[in-house]
C-alpha cells in the first residue's frame, strides 16, 4: 500500500465529502499524475526566479510586473492546493509535510494578496515560497543524495 491508501484506510468514511466519488478519484487521478506535477515544478522555478529578480531601487514598473506574478502564482498553488484537497481528501492532504508546508504558504499568499502586498513582515512570508524549491529536491533522487 502506498502512502495515500494507507492513510484513506486509515480515516475509512469519518471524512464526509459532498462530491461524488468519481469526481474526487478524478482529481485524485490528476493530482497523481506526472504531467501535473511536473507543470507544478516548472511553476516553482518560474516563481523562485521572480521572487529572486527584485533588486533595490527597482523601476516601478518592474515592482508592478512582480506584484502581478506574485498574484497568478498565489492562484496558481491555490488551486494546486485544492486541487489536491478534493483529490487526496483533507486529511490525507495534510498528512504529508509538503503538502502541510503548501497550504501554510498559500494561505499567507493569500492574506498578503488581499491586504494589497503588505510589505514589511507579509513579504516575509512570501520568501517562503522560495523553500518549496525543496519539493523539486525530493522528487529528484541524484539531488536527494547531494543533500544528504
Amino acid at each position: 500500500m502506498n502512502p495515500i491508501e494507507i492513510c484513506l484506510h486509515a480515516i475509512g468514511e469519518k471524512e464526509q465529502c459532498l462530491l461524488p466519488q468519481s469526481v474526487r478519484d478524478y482529481f485524485k487521478d490528476l493530482v497523481e499524475n506526472e504531467t501535473f506535477e511536473f507543470t507544478i515544478q516548472m511553476v516553482i522555478i518560474l516563481n523562485s526566479l521572480s521572487l529572486g529578480s527584485e533588486f533595490y531601487n527597482q523601476p516601478c514598473w518592474w515592482t508592478r510586473v512582480l506584484d502581478i506574478a506574485n498574484i497568478v502564482f498565489t492562484v496558481i498553488f491555490t488551486l494546486e492546493c485544492v486541487l489536491k484537497i478534493v483529490g487526496l481528501r483533507f486529511f490525507c492532504y495534510i498528512n504529508n509535510n509538503f503538502n502541510l508546508f503548501d497550504l501554510v504558504v498559500v494561505v499567507a499568499g493569500l492574506v498578503e494578496v488581499v491586504n494589497g502586498g503588505g510589505g514589511g513582515g507579509l513579504s516575509v512570508l512570501r520568501s517562503f515560497r522560495i523553500m518549496r524549491i525543496l519539493k523539486i529536491v525530493k522528487g529528484a533522487k541524484g539531488l536527494q543524495r547531494l543533500v544528504r
